[in-house]
């Protein structure tokens, strides 16, 4: 990634945890695409605290192809299960800069699919 680029992603992942942050009656579900894994956290921010989270470098986890969009699609249905168990059912999704498309447009489709409300 050269730097105008970064610099373009740090501006988009600040104007966006900006605009999320006022709202803060939900609780914030990040996704972190890495090169290798898919990251998911429930943050409430109020707390500071991450109430549950779920990533593909579990053991637990089913697929072993670990950042492809079908592994978005069940880490997304694992993570509303996880919600639910903690009950949170209306959450903001922080897509930390990226362009809604691809693997977390997979992952958000499968969490609604569970039952969260973005």
């Amino acid at each position: 990634m050269n730097t105008k680029t970064k610099i373009n992603l740090e501006r988009r992942k600040r104007r966006i945890f900006h605009a999320i942050r006022p709202k803060s009656k939900r609780m914030r579900l990040a996704f972190i695409h890495s090169n290798q894994y898919l990251h998911t956290q429930l943050i409430d921010d109020k707390l500071g605290k991450t109430l549950c989270c779920a990533s593909t470098s579990e053991k637990s986890f089913p697929n072993k192809k670990t950042n492809n969009k079908e592994a978005a699609h069940i880490l997304g249905e694992l993570i509303a299960d996880r919600a639910k168990k903690v009950g949170i059912a209306k959450v903001i999704l922080d897509r930390r800069g990226r362009l809604y498309h691809g693997c977390i447009a997979k992952f958000s489709d499968a969490a609604r699919g569970k039952g969260l409300e973005f």
